[in-house]
């Protein structure tokens, strides 16, 4: 099948050299036949594509991100379900069926009523499976909470043209901090948002750049939520990344566009905030139970902890000079880029070095991020006998770049600890590390498979 309704953009981060392509997330090298080749220049010059494995790889692992044209013109058969406890802070549209999760008192315009307050999760299974036992036919649900300013009842409507592709089951759009209002919580929540993933769009899975969507904003095919029996009402909260992730699990495309732009509030208080981001830490540990290390901190090959170790090491000294990271950086570099290109035929050694760079950069990125967002509770014990734990404390602040972002990463870490004590289980605090191999293999799909750094 051939697409001519989508247009499709590179990252700007990828490398293209001869039949090959490396890029995306995880880091990926892709080896081009000829007609990949043919399929990745008529892309690269906005021509239609035939719809196959390659195209696939490239979207899925993020080289490539797929843009629809305008909204069917056939009114989709949706329902819009909206949760809440209280009455809603935006008035929901006409026709939305509004899910009352226990409030007290009862708010008098919902359209369902749970008699104690049971969790989002069920709030919503309530709302989706009350639609489908009323109306079969029903095609499409879509979710939105109640703190969500959509500024328009039909906010859903450009989002529609993604499930042109049958298996498409979810596509969410783009949740912005709001803009008015003043104060901390304000100023933190557009500085540091829960919720915005960012402007690039492109599909979601574990691992992937965008790994999950909230349900503040999503619109699901109605089979495909039937498929997995809705959200998992055994989470109060991560039940949107557990559904998405099962999505994923049975076959279905998760697509992020951020193209829709909606906006939420912020929590009104400090502390309302930061037991927010604590609520999200804490979720980790329930989602390593269901999916095991697809929550993992940190993923890194074996080059990349071997690096990370030996800077630990260049950190220890009493008087650290850049002279020790430097070296260790050069030589994690500049070998293992030569290697990789004596390994990769058509890949020189300058553009090798710079795909090694690249992979050490995100590893050490994602290593700080590590410590702020889930380590951080392990490593205060140290800081008084350790100077390498407290420069790398030092370290992982800064990259932060911002004091609410450090805040919400650092209540995010006490959540991941204390959803880990909880459960009993660490889970949610084991970093991955892969092998890293590269294998080459030709394929009459259009690539090799896709091998991560």
């Amino acid at each position: 099948m051939t697409d001519t309704t989508s247009s499709y953009s590179f990252d700007r981060a990828l490398i293209v050299t001869g039949d090959l392509l490396i890029g995306g997330t995880p880091l990926t090298l892709l080896r081009l036949t000829e007609a990949g080749r043919d399929t990745v220049e008529r892309l690269r010059n906005g021509l239609p594509v035939t719809e196959g494995p390659l195209l696939d790889r490239l979207l899925d692992t993020g080289m490539v991100t797929r843009h629809v044209g305008p909204p069917p013109r056939e009114e989709p058969s949706l329902v819009v379900v909206t949760p809440t406890i209280g009455t809603p802070r935006h008035p929901p549209a006409p026709g939305t069926v509004l899910v009352d999760d226990g409030s007290e008192p009862p708010v008098a315009e919902a359209t369902i009523r749970s008699e104690r307050n049971r969790g989002p999760a069920a709030a919503r299974n309530l709302g989706w499976r009350r639609v489908i036992d009323e109306n079969p036919a029903v095609e499409f649900i879509a979710f939105v909470d109640a703190d969500v300013d959509t500024g328009d009842e039909r906010w859903w409507a450009p989002l529609m043209a993604h499930f042109d592709d049958p298996r498409v089951g979810m596509v969410a759009p783009r949740i912005r901090a709001g803009e008015d209002g003043e104060g901390m919580t304000v100023t933190a929540e557009r500085t540091a948002p829960a919720l915005d993933l960012g402007p690039r769009g492109g599909r979601v899975s574990a691992g992937a750049r965008v790994s999950y969507v909230p349900s503040a904003a999503v619109v699901v095919r109605a089979s495909a939520l039937t498929a997995v029996d809705g959200y998992d009402e055994d989470l109060r909260t991560g039940e949107d990344v557990d559904l998405v992730w099962r999505l994923r699990d049975h076959g279905w495309l998760v697509v992020y566009d951020p193209s829709t732009e909606l906006t939420h509030e912020a929590r009104a208080s400090a502390g309302g905030w930061l037991r927010q981001r604590i609520g999200y830490g804490r979720s980790s540990a329930g989602l390593a139970a269901r999916h095991g290390d697809a929550v993992a901190p940190w993923r890194t090959s074996r080059w990349g902890l071997a690096v990370i170790v030996a800077l630990l090491w260049s950190l220890s000294s009493r008087r650290p000079r850049l002279l020790g990271p430097a070296a260790v950086i050069g030589g994690a570099v500049g070998a293992p880029g030569l290697i990789l290109s004596r390994q990769v035929d058509g890949l020189d050694p300058l553009r090798a070095t710079r795909v090694v760079g690249l992979g050490l950069a995100r590893s050490t990125t994602a290593a700080l991020a590590a410590v702020r967002r889930a380590w951080w509770p392990l490593l205060i014990p140290l800081i008084p006998l350790s100077r390498t734990a407290r420069r790398v404390a030092v370290l992982a602040a800064v990259g932060a770049r911002h004091p609410a972002r450090l805040a919400a990463d650092l209540a995010h870490g006490a959540g991941v600890v204390l959803g880990a004590i909880d459960q009993g289980s660490p889970g949610a605090l084991l970093p991955v590390v892969s092998s890293g191999r590269l294998t080459h293999r030709e394929s009459t799909s259009g690539a090799s498979p896709a091998t991560s750094d």
